[in-house]
């Protein structure tokens, strides 16, 4: 299975068709068919831009027939991206999407079959949202990640958890470059 990646598109919810309109001209350019990106199932995560620095706030999941369509811009998810975008003056709100790609190379619709795939997915991404943002809004799910430090690979940790041990496996298993910023 995979999924692809697609975005940011600007996404605010003040005015939600911008998002469908960036949707429809990556649907354009990839040659889908017109809708086929709104209507797929998958992950989905809401993020605040400047500049090129993208930080997560809220990761998804849609596994329903309406797919990202009808998900990503529901009452109660409208008044999480409204909080942050007014804690986050000149930032820009984007949304990542992360469809569910068929073997035959297509977005995927909504099938039972594809419920557990989808669901790690989401837990997979909110644990790497996390990491780089420890205030996510997710709350189903976090406590777990957001409680457990692996020292070097995630969670907060400081300057005197970098030990040999901790450098090994942040080098094995992340993107070790960025240590300045756990300080």
């Amino acid at each position: 299975m995979q999924f692809w990646s697609y975005g940011p598109f600007t996404a605010d919810p003040r005015n939600k068709s911008l998002l469908w309109s960036e949707i429809r001209d990556a649907e354009d350019d990839d040659e889908q068919e017109r809708n086929s990106l709104r209507d797929a199932i998958g992950c989905y995560v809401f993020v605040m831009k400047r500049g090129d620095k993208l930080v997560p706030w809220y990761v998804g999941k849609t596994n329903a027939k309406t797919g990202f369509y009808r998900e990503v811009f529901t009452s109660h998810k409208i008044q999480h991206y409204t909080g942050i975008i007014e804690q986050k003056p000149g930032w820009k709100p984007h949304m990542l999407l992360f469809p569910l790609i068929t073997p035959s190379w297509r977005f995927s619709k909504a099938f039972a079959t594809d419920k557990p795939l989808i669901e790690w997915m989401e837990r997979t991404l909110i644990g790497m949202a996390l990491a780089k943002n420890p205030d996510l809004y997710n709350k189903r799910d976090t406590a777990l990640l957001k409680n457990c430090i692996v020292d070097g690979v995630f969670g907060r940790f400081g300057s005197y958890q970098k030990y040999p041990a901790a450098l090994a496996a942040r080098q094995a298993l992340t993107h070790h470059e960025d240590w300045a910023s756990y300080d």
